[in-house]
């Protein structure tokens, strides 16, 4: 479905297209992996690793008040230990505390910089920032993970959404060099190109999809048949 500025919708029933339609993904929570719970028999309820234990059970069984007042008092006790930072940013995240939870989860990845699950949720809650506090935060986090495709492809997608589309291909084309032939990479990159009135790349992107269509390689929510729409009309 074209919007009315000629851009692809990212489903057929939207109303026009946003670039961040695609890669941005909805701000659900990521669980936490099973080696951040660790249960030692024979502990005493005041114990740490019993707290924790009592914490992270809070958390699963969606008492996320009394979760996120055990792993702040756990926090406090010892502000590195990376299972208690993770849970604490979890909880304030389904509390719906988004500016604790992004903090949290900053400080999450500065002690622990390979925790995907907290790199994960915090691209997520990104989305709901305006777009300068989005790309600061994003910038910092592509200074820290450099060769993360992701990353740098959300980086573009916010760019694009602001209406900087110089920007938004430039980092764009960069998430395509650490992540070549990303459907939703080239997706975004044809739709940016639509936008800016380029059809003719816009429409060689739209072919490449559809060859990966036929190659078997998109998933079942990709909008290819709104891929296919717009490129009949810029034939």
């Amino acid at each position: 479905v074209a919007g009315s500025d000629g851009a692809v919708g990212a489903s057929t029933g939207a109303k026009g297209a946003r670039v961040t339609d695609i890669l941005a993904e909805p701000a659900n929570v990521r669980g936490l992996p099973e080696e951040y719970l660790v249960v030692h028999k024979n502990r005493e309820a005041d114990d740490p690793d019993s707290r924790l234990t009592a914490a992270r059970s809070a958390l699963s069984q969606g008492h996320y008040q009394a979760a996120l007042t055990l792993f702040d008092e756990l926090h406090k006790q010892d502000s590195t230990d990376k299972r208690v930072a993770m849970g604490r940013a979890v909880a304030l995240q389904k509390l719906g505390q988004t500016k604790e939870a992004l903090a949290a989860y900053e400080e999450t990845l500065t002690n622990d910089p390979d925790n995907v699950e907290a790199l994960t949720n915090m691209m997520g809650l990104l989305q709901s920032q305006d777009a300068e506090t989005t790309i600061a935060k994003l910038q910092k986090l592509r200074d820290t993970y450099p060769s993360n495709a992701d990353v740098t492809a959300q980086l573009g997608m916010v760019y694009g959404t602001a209406g900087d589309y110089d920007q938004a291909l430039k980092y764009l084309e960069m998430a395509d060099a650490l992540k070549p032939g990303s459907p939703n990479i080239l997706y975004n990159r044809a739709v940016i190109y639509d936008r800016m009135g380029n059809t003719g790349q816009a429409a060689d992107l739209y072919r490449e999809i559809i060859q990966l269509a036929g190659d078997g390689v998109l998933d079942s929510h990709f909008p290819i048949e709104a891929v296919k729409k717009r490129l009949a009309v810029l034939r």
